[in-house]
């Protein structure tokens, strides 16, 4: 099994922490709680402001990894807004 260069894994593992902070909105949303939402938002806020702008030296499974995150996070963030 090949391994990715560390700062691949850290992309990606960035990508899947934003999405289980997602998750965690969602679920506070769900049960009107909307000081955990707020505060897990602060947290979210800080992690996607150090997202790379570019993924373009990700391998194509990377890449095909974030983008299903990301559809999963903009379905979430539509369910909130609702």
């Amino acid at each position: 099994m090949s391994r990715l260069p560390e700062n691949t894994m850290s992309v990606l593992a960035q990508y899947q922490s934003l999405a289980e902070i997602t998750r965690r909105m969602h679920s506070a949303a769900l049960v009107n709680d909307w000081d955990t939402l707020c505060q897990i938002g602060t947290e979210r806020e800080k992690l996607a402001s150090r997202l790379p702008a570019n993924l373009a030296g990700l391998s194509n499974t990377e890449q095909t990894a974030i983008r299903l995150l990301i559809e999963e996070i903009v379905v979430s963030n539509s369910e909130m807004s609702e």
